[in-house]
């Protein structure tokens, strides 16, 4: 486990072609509340997107969960970043007041979630009130 500035990456046994799992905390301009999920969702929606594309790659799942007892959007992509081996990537974006917590896994294609780690990060995440 390592932790940088606001995130906090783990990265199974394998090296750089092991499964990832992180979750990075980002501040809001303005505070979100659920009334404005519909809205958040539109603009989540398209940032999935882009970080899809700027993966070579395209959005293959966009559901509305839940985390944390709250209500997010998250993703499944498969990413084929230039000269590394293509990965099955899948981002939420938990909203909660002023934060914004972006959580991703990241495997080898094909591979599912081969330890759990995935399903155990969206279970398991609780936001941290300030």
């Amino acid at each position: 486990m390592a932790r940088a500035g606001t995130a906090v990456t783990a990265r199974g046994s394998g090296g750089d072609d092991a499964p990832l799992v992180s979750a990075t905390a980002y501040r809001l301009a303005r505070a979100y509340s659920p009334a404005l999920f519909a809205t958040a969702r539109t603009e989540l929606d398209g940032v999935a997107a882009k970080l899809a594309a700027a993966s070579n790659g395209t959005v293959t799942e966009s559901v509305t969960t839940t985390v944390d007892g709250t209500r997010i959007r998250a993703y499944r992509f498969t990413a084929h970043p230039e000269g590394h081996p293509a990965t099955d990537d899948r981002v939420g974006f938990v909203l909660e007041g002023k934060r914004e917590y972006q959580l991703l896994c990241s495997a080898p294609a094909g591979s599912g979630d081969p330890d759990g780690a995935c399903a155990l990060l969206f279970s398991t995440f609780r936001a941290r009130v300030e």
